[in-house]
């Protein structure tokens, strides 16, 4: 599944052409190398089985936006990207899940921001980490009925987010 999904651009951000199965390739080399980073957003990991997409790993617990919650999927994308374009700078843009159980953000939470360090240590150059949302807000399936902000919509502050202030310090 990576390689229908994130190879195109990764080739095209570090070779200059464009492949995609099925068609000739784009030669566009203005494009190689064009950003100063590259930046991702990790809800969840997505497999395929029998040709359709499904959770993954299988047992993990599901979201009530239906995404598996695998936080250590982080740390595999992270390991990807760096592998595919060693060099280029990282950014987790955004990072988190939906659910009404704020201790399940929480240690969610806690295990990304160990991973980042941990990808950190081994030289992964990561610019930055930045939680789904602070604050609650409209979803498109969902409207404003799964809370995955650090605050709610009035602005209530969530326990979850001293797990954030607590360890981008370090």
């Amino acid at each position: 599944m990576r390689a229908t999904l994130w190879r195109p651009g990764l080739e095209l951000f570090r070779d200059g052409v464009l492949r995609i199965r099925g068609r000739a390739p784009i030669e566009r080399p203005d494009l190689a190398g064009c950003f100063d980073l590259i930046g991702f957003s990790y809800y969840a990991a997505i497999g395929v089985r029998g040709g359709e997409m499904t959770i993954h790993p299988p047992d993990a617990p599901v979201s009530p936006l239906g995404y598996g919650i695998w936080a250590d999927g982080l740390g595999v994308v992270l390991d990807d990207l760096h592998a595919a374009l060693p060099g280029v700078p990282l950014l987790v843009a955004e990072y988190g899940i939906g659910t009404a159980d704020d201790e399940l953000r929480a240690r969610y939470l806690a295990r990304g921001l160990e991973l980042t360090h941990a990808a950190i240590a081994r030289g992964i150059d990561v610019r930055g980490f930045f939680h789904w949302t602070a604050v609650d807000n409209y979803e498109w399936l969902h409207g404003y009925g799964v809370p995955f902000g650090l605050m709610d919509r009035d602005r209530n502050v969530r326990d979850s987010i001293e797990v954030l202030a607590s360890r981008t310090s370090q």
